[in-house]
Order: C-alpha cells, then structure tokens, then sequence
C-alpha cells in the first residue's frame, strides 16, 4: 500500500452505533455513535437523557 499510494498501511477504528426503539411503533426514539471501547451499559446513560 505504501508504493501504490504513498501512504503507511493503517487500519480504521470501529464505531458502534447504539440505538433505542420504541417497541409499539418500531421507531428508533435516540442514537448514539462511539467509540470501540464504549459498551453497551456505558452508553445507555446518554442514550436515556436524549429521551
């Protein structure tokens, strides 16, 4: 990659999406995009203050 381009050969970060749905009519009431070391339980808090 570094002959074709130029460029050091690197990879790219994960991003998690974590969403909540309203269960009656199936549409997604708030969002949150993080990083790849933001579980579940630690994105739950912003996810319910958008609500």
């Amino acid at each position: 990659m570094s002959e074709k381009h130029g460029l050091p050969k690197s990879r790219k970060t994960w991003r998690k999406l974590h969403i909540g749905l309203d269960p009656g009519s199936g549409h997604i009431v708030t969002s949150n995009l993080t990083t790849e070391h933001v579980g579940d339980p630690g994105a739950l808090p912003e996810l319910l203050a958008q609500v």
